[in-house]
């Protein structure tokens, strides 16, 4: 028996289309149910973050947060199903997300920060605040920047790294 006569018969094609048919549909099962899931939790917990924070743009980033991890993970477990070796792939996000966290070093803290000041709320819009010798009117809080009005009508965008990294001096708006 040569090699095309041992895998090219029909009861060898057979048993390899079922087995790996039945893994692929059983992973395209749970890749439905597990996005359904996901969009419940995600929903669920917009919910109770808008009823701890009421704040819509820390509510829209901690949500999409949430997905996007779980949809990550939820893709690793659904191609780990279906029988793809993942410890080389999660190597490889390893060995990405330190390269891309060197990469964007500055971008990373001035993230982290904007992420503290909008959970830890130290100043607000509309609050007059003074940092690094710059002082004015706080018009918007972003994930990667604060903008300040100064007294003389000039837009100073400030990282948010530097703001949180020095000291403030707030004074808040009632």
């Amino acid at each position: 028996m040569n090699f095309l006569d041992k895998y090219l018969n029909s009861d060898f094609i057979f048993s390899l289309i079922v087995s790996i048919g039945s893994k692929i549909l059983f992973g395209a099962a749970v890749l439905i149910v597990g996005l359904y899931l996901i969009k419940i939790l995600v929903n669920a917990a917009k919910k109770l973050l808008k009823k701890a924070y009421n704040d819509d743009t820390l509510v829209s980033f901690l949500s999409s947060l949430l997905g996007i991890s779980l949809k990550l993970l939820l893709a690793i477990s659904v191609l780990s199903l279906i029988g793809i070796e993942m410890t080389s792939f999660i190597a490889l996000f390893g060995a990405a997300g330190l390269a891309i966290g060197l990469a964007f070093q500055g971008t990373l803290a001035n993230f982290a920060a904007g992420v503290l000041i909008l959970i830890f709320r130290p100043f607000n819009v509309g609050d007059r605040v003074k940092s690094q010798d710059l002082a004015g009117k706080v018009k918007e809080i972003q994930v990667l920047f604060t903008i300040l009005e100064t007294d003389d009508n000039k837009r100073v965008v400030m990282p948010n790294s530097g703001i949180y990294s020095s000291i403030i001096f707030v004074n808040a708006s009632k």
